[in-house]
């Protein structure tokens, strides 16, 4: 036995169609981008893009996010890693550590990158 009808009216397609949750919804149901809509998310970011240079128009200070920002996901990849491996999934695992070291690299970058004369953030490496 199957639970495929025979035949839907048009009708009936159509009522489902209006009462069919909306692909938003559904993202914000599934948890992607942690509740948000991939819209929000995008709007989110903006905005605390906006407030961080209404607060300081200086360069410096997306620098300091951007090396705050590489931080946390280096963090988060090495965390995910530890995870894999501890569960087994080493290839897996293997994958997110090298994903950490590339951000590792751009923190790297970052740090020899001077925005301006009291660029804190500088390491010289000569």
């Amino acid at each position: 036995m199957t639970t495929t009808p025979d035949g839907i009216s048009f009708a009936d397609l159509q009522s489902h169609l209006e009462a069919a949750p909306k692909e938003d919804s559904l993202e914000k149901q599934a948890g992607v981008h942690g509740g948000l809509t991939r819209e929000q998310l995008i709007d989110c970011a903006e905005a605390a893009l906006t407030e961080m240079t209404a607060v300081c128009p200086d360069p410096l200070i997306h620098k300091f996010a951007a090396i705050r920002i590489m931080e946390n996901m280096q963090h988060w990849h090495r965390t995910i890693a530890d995870k894999m491996i501890e569960d087994g999934e080493i290839e897996a695992g293997l994958a997110w550590s090298r994903d950490a070291g590339k951000f590792q690299s751009v923190l790297n970058i970052l740090f020899t990158v001077e925005v301006g004369p009291q660029d804190f953030t500088v390491i010289n490496i000569e």
